[in-house]
Formats: structure tokens, sequence, C-alpha cells
């Protein structure tokens, strides 16, 4: 018995070292599973400190694309408003022919067409630069923005103006413009630059939507872009409207998103209206489409008045 007892004693020993033996490769593998665990954490520590860094940056990048984005489309609608001009103007020398000298009537001629080539140059290059602008123009969550205060109403009107220059070719006085101004609005504090931004696209948005329209050649239909303002008691609302083909339920959802456009390729990124949205709602205020296909589409920015 007692060498049966000693026996299974050794036995058991045995058996406990195999058990330590395995419980220290155990902790060994965990061990290097944790050093593992531990690189990568600090490897995400490191990749998060460069994206705070880059977001940083980004932010800065993105203040200074907004404040060039703004006048490089207004130097583009304006470049093409000229062309307009220059072209009623040649137009009204030649009626003036029979009482005009030669001499007077070539000088003139050759200065208009080389400032017509000038407004083409102009509108080639801006539009060059757009297109760099946009590569790198991301939405921005800023904590801060730079505000003014602004007229909404004169502001409003001052925009109508510079997009009917930039279509003058192609509506041909065609469409009809009605305001609605409320004149109790007064002053919004907001970043004007950004603004601009949100209510040009949405002008040239409803301005293109009747032309389309119109395109189709129905005889009875009227090309009407409405614009109206709204003073509310602590913010003022601008409705942009238009009689256009309007916009399916199934699209209507998806207007703000990232790169959707119903645009062609050449007139349209899918930008304006997702980064008119985070305008305005970096302002506080927010952004809301309406349509009834065949019917209208109409557009509603709510801003804070302070």
């Amino acid at each position: 018995m007692k060498k049966d007892f000693l026996g299974n004693q050794l036995e058991g020993e045995s058996t406990l070292e195999i058990k330590l033996e395995e419980c220290k490769h155990e902790l060994e593998s965990k061990n290097k599973q944790l050093e593992l665990v531990l690189q990568q954490i600090k490897s995400a520590q490191d990749k998060l400190k460069t994206q705070e860094k880059l977001a940083t940056l980004g932010a800065h990048v993105a203040e200074v694309v907004h404040d060039i984005k703004t006048p490089l489309n207004s130097i583009n609608l304006l470049a093409q408003g000229s062309i307009c001009l220059v072209k009623e103007l040649q137009e009204e020398i030649e009626h003036q022919l029979p009482y005009l000298e030669m001499e007077s009537f070539n000088n003139m001629t050759t200065l208009l067409n080389e400032l017509l080539e000038n407004c083409s140059i102009t509108i080639e290059k801006t539009k060059k630069s757009s297109k760099m602008v946009e590569t790198v123009l991301k939405p921005q969550d800023t904590t801060s923005i730079e505000k003014q205060l602004i007229d909404i109403n004169n502001l409003i009107a001052d925009l109508i103006k510079l997009v009917c220059h930039s279509w003058q070719d192609r509506i041909n006085n065609n469409i009809v413009i009605k305001t609605e101004y409320n004149t109790l609005i007064g002053q919004i504090e907001a970043n004007q630059s950004d603004i601009e931004r949100v209510f040009i696209n949405i002008i040239e948005n409803a301005f293109y939507a009747v032309y389309n329209r119109q395109q189709v050649g129905d005889t009875s239909f009227s090309p009407t872009v409405l614009v109206q303002t709204k003073d509310l008691a602590k913010a003022v609302q601008v409705f942009i409207c238009d009689n256009g083909d309007g916009i399916p339920q199934e699209i209507l959802e998806k207007v703000f998103d990232s790169r959707f456009t119903t645009k062609p390729a050449h007139e349209g990124k899918g930008l304006g209206l997702f980064i008119a949205r985070e305008i305005i709602e970096k302002h506080g205020g927010n952004i809301l489409v309406e349509s009834e296909p065949g019917a209208y589409t109409k557009f509603i920015v709510t801003l804070p008045k302070r």
C-alpha cells in the first residue's frame, strides 16, 4: 500500500508539473497577445494624434477655400454678365453704323472683341480655379464663425442680379422673377461669404429647373422663380420656389447627399446642396425642400437673427 501510495503521489506530482508548464506557455502566449494589443493601441493613438492635427489643418484650409470660392463665383458671374452687355453694345453700335465714321466703328469693334475675349478667358480661368478648389473643399463643423451684420433682403436681391447676368444667354429675359421681401426683417448676423454661396446655389438650381422645363417646347409654360423672405420672432426664413419639373420623392430624399446631382457631369458635382446644408446648420439654422413632380420645387432656409 505504501508503494502504491508513493507511486500515486509521484504520478500526481508529474501531472501537476505538466499543468504548470501548460499554464506557463499559455501565459507567455497571452503576454505576446497583450504586447500586440498594446502596440495596436499605441499605433491607433499615434494615428489619432495625426488625424487631429490634420483636422485642425483641414479646418484652416476649408476657411481659406470658402473665402476663395465665393469671389471666384462672383468673378465668373460678372464675366458672363459682361459678355451679355458687350453683345448688346455691339448690336447698338451696328444700328448706329450709318452715323459713325468707319474708323471709329472699326476701333470700337476691335475693342469690344478684345473685351469679349478677356471675359471668355476670365470665365475659363475661374472655372479651372473652382475645380482646383473643389478638390480640397470639405464641409467643416467649426466652433466659431466670423460673422457680420447682413441685410438679407439686399443680399438676395444682389445675388438674383448676378445669377440673371450669368444666365442671360440662355434665359433671354424669358424667366419671370417675382420677389416678396419682408421689410421688418432687418439684419441678421452671419458669415456673408458662406451665405452667398448657399443662396447662389439654390437660385441657380431654380433657374436650371425652369430652363430645362422650358426646353420641352410647351408654349403655355411661363418659367417663374419666386423668392420670399419672412420675419419670425427670432429667425428669418427665405423661400426660393420654381415651377420647373419638380423632384420625385425617391430623389427628394437624396438631394442633400454628398456627390448626388441630377445635372449632367459637366454641369454639377453634387456638392452644392450638401455643403449648403452644412453651412446653414453651422449657423444654427436649417434648410428644407418641398416638391411636387410636374409642379414646383421650394427650398426653405431658416436662419437665426443672432
